[in-house]
Order: structure tokens, then sequence, then C-alpha cells
């Protein structure tokens, strides 16, 4: 890890009418210049269940979704790329692969989250659900990490949604692996350890 101050914030909980989150933040504030070839790369894992899957055999699976995985071999390079990893109770939980590449954020379509730059420092925003009843909160959005050259990081939230027709509930854990790297390095992500971590985790009812 390259030099840099870090700053840690513990636990958190919600007011009492609502379920109690778990929040931890590590950020290394970068001191080394940046690169302007670097690339952007984001892996996106996302689990998604319902109550069916809560216990049993099914919940063992749900939980064995790994945190990262190998970029795919079709992923193109470009200055922004997207590895969406899907694992589905309707698919048993078995990975789904969405890619997308471009010359700029907006061109991976992700809706929760902010990516920007400047010349020494890559910032990462979080941009929170306000249907996600699992995780209340009064602040629409947290500023989770910034990177610089060749380090990553990684943001992981869970959440609780209702479908508003019928009533039933579904639930969602996201894990984003997120890197600035000099060049493409498709195993970064299983091969080392994140620079910086984010977690809003919520117990899950």
């Amino acid at each position: 890890m390259g030099g840099g101050v870090i700053e840690s914030i513990g636990n958190s909980t919600s007011p009492a009418s609502f379920t109690a989150v778990t929040t931890v933040l590590t950020v290394v504030r970068p001191q080394a210049s940046i690169s302007l070839m670097a690339h952007v790369m984001i892996q996106h894992v996302h689990s998604i269940w319902t109550k069916q899957s809560r216990g049993g055999d099914r919940a063992r699976i749900r939980n064995a979704v790994p945190a990262a995985v190998a970029l795919p071999p079709d992923l193109l390079p470009a200055s922004f790329m997207l590895h969406h990893a899907e694992y589905t109770e309707s698919s048993g939980f078995v990975q789904s692969d969405t890619l997308r590449s471009g010359d700029d954020f907006a061109a991976l379509d992700i809706r929760d989250l902010e990516v920007t730059s400047t010349a020494d420092v890559l910032s990462v925003r979080f941009l929170r659900d306000g249907n996600n009843a699992a995780c209340p909160s009064p602040y629409p959005h947290a500023d989770v990490f910034t990177l610089s050259e060749s380090q990553w990081g990684r943001l992981t939230y869970n959440g609780r949604y209702i479908a508003r027709n019928t009533g039933n509930w579904w639930y969602e854990k996201t894990v984003y692996n997120i890197g600035w790297l000099s060049k493409v390095d498709r195993s970064i992500f299983v091969r080392t350890e994140p620079t910086c971590e984010f977690s809003e985790m919520a117990r899950l009812r």
C-alpha cells in the first residue's frame, strides 16, 4: 500500500424504528501522482434472492457467492470497463456475466455510483437507494474512498426491497470492486487485497 493518511469509521446504528446497520469505512488518502492513461476497472458482483433462499441449502449456495472473480477474457480494454457478475435465486446462483466499456463513466450505466477523477486521485461516491428498507439513512450519498494509480477499493452493501404491485419482498447484496490501473489485470481482484474498503451491511429480516 502506498503512503497516505488512514481514516476509519466504526459502527453506526440507525434510529430505533429501523434495522441496525453496521458501516465500516477505511480510507487511504493517496499522495502519489497518477497516469492519465490509467483504466477504471469496475466489477459488480450482484446477488438477488427471496425468502425462499434465507435458510437451508439455498442459503448455503447463496452465501458461497464470492466477493470477487476473475475478469472475463472478452472484456475489451477501454478507459472505463464494467464486469457485471450476477447471481440470482432463479438461476440457482449460477454466475451470469454482462460486459460494458467506453470512454467515460456514463457509458457503464451504473445507478448507485459516481466516479470522478482529478490529476491525483479517483474518487468514488456511493449513491444510496431511498427504497432500501434494510439500510435507511438520512444521507443520500457517502464519499467512500479515493484511489491513486495501481490501487483498488471494495464497496459492499445489502438491501431489502418491496414489489409495489404484489407486496413481496426480495433481497440484494452488492459488491463493487473498483480499480484505477495503469494496465488491464484480469486477476487483480482475486489475487490481491483492496487498498480501501467500505461496508454498509444490515441484518436482513
